[in-house]
């Protein structure tokens, strides 16, 4: 295991994110887009926040952290997050589906024409990447 090219790739997230945090408030502020404060200093926040406890367990507990991702493509766990994700986009697709009837049938027809869009690329991405995992795989 690689542990020091992580704890450079996390070293410069973390100077991203930081970057990002001040820069990004401060551009924010001068441009007048005070609804944007928010955003930018929470996507900055959070690049220090992660970048930070990745590189405090690579260099805290490397034991540890090389378990977590020798664990992470354990083929079990892959075959969990396998069956997780279609799980997950069965129930995504249910959900869009039935939002899209609920709006055709409460005659809202902008939301309606948004839903069916959004199952349109819903299927047709699954569609997309199972022919490219299948070839790939």
């Amino acid at each position: 295991m690689n542990f020091k090219k992580e704890q450079t790739t996390y070293t410069i997230l973390l100077i991203i994110g930081i970057v990002v945090l001040i820069g990004g408030t401060a551009v924010v502020k001068m441009m007048d887009f005070d609804n944007l404060v928010g955003g930018i200093s929470g996507l900055g926040g959070a690049w220090i926040g992660i970048s930070g406890i990745k590189l405090y367990q690579i260099k805290k507990k490397p034991k540890k952290y090389e378990e977590q991702i020798i664990g992470q493509y354990d083929e079990r766990n892959i075959a969990i997050r396998g069956y997780a994700g279609y799980a997950t986009f069965i129930t995504t697709l249910l959900t869009i589906s039935i939002m899209s009837l609920i709006f055709m049938f409460i005659d809202y027809t902008l939301a309606s024409i948004i839903g069916a869009g959004l199952l349109l690329i819903h299927i047709v991405s699954f569609l997309i990447f199972a022919r490219y995992y299948s070839k790939k795989l």
